[in-house]
């Protein structure tokens, strides 16, 4: 009789468990996704010089001036090529592209910005062409000797 009272209690915290989950499924298939704004995959290539940059930091930046009130994202680049995948947010719109170009040590020598456009459909490969003259410095970063920037 007393193993019969230890059973008991489990197979009502099982069906517990059970009702709970169902429940949580239940509420899961009642979200809908309408009123959602529909995200886009990104990819392309990075160059300097006409040569593909061996790694590179992108911040996709809304062009709010532009009507673009999306989230921002991030990706990197390794030997000229990146890609944002569509769960990472990129909305329809205008963005400007900060691109921080690195050594292969991953220190930053410049960076620049360029305007893009994310469209509805399968044409969002970006050619993102930079030139040195068009370089930055990047503000509040390190050299290889570990001086900040601009100093001597």
């Amino acid at each position: 009789m007393f193993t019969d009272m230890n059973k008991a209690p489990r197979c009502t915290l099982l069906r517990f468990n059970k009702v709970i989950f169902l429940l949580a499924m239940a509420l899961l298939a009642g979200c809908s996704s309408e009123g959602e704004v529909p995200t886009y995959a990104v990819a392309g290539s990075v160059s300097l010089d006409g040569q593909p940059v061996s790694k590179a930091r992108l911040a996709f930046m809304p062009d709010r001036a532009n009507g673009n009130q999306g989230p921002q994202s991030f990706s990197f680049a390794h030997d000229g090529v990146f890609a944002v995948a569509e769960t990472q947010g990129l909305v329809e719109g205008a963005y400007l592209v900060d691109v921080t170009v690195m050594n292969e040590k991953g220190v930053p020598m410049g960076m620049a910005s360029l305007p893009v456009s994310v469209a509805p459909d399968d044409s969002n490969y970006l050619y993102l062409e930079l030139l040195s003259d068009d370089l930055e410095v990047v503000p509040d970063e390190e050299d290889e000797e570990g001086q900040a920037q601009g100093e001597g």
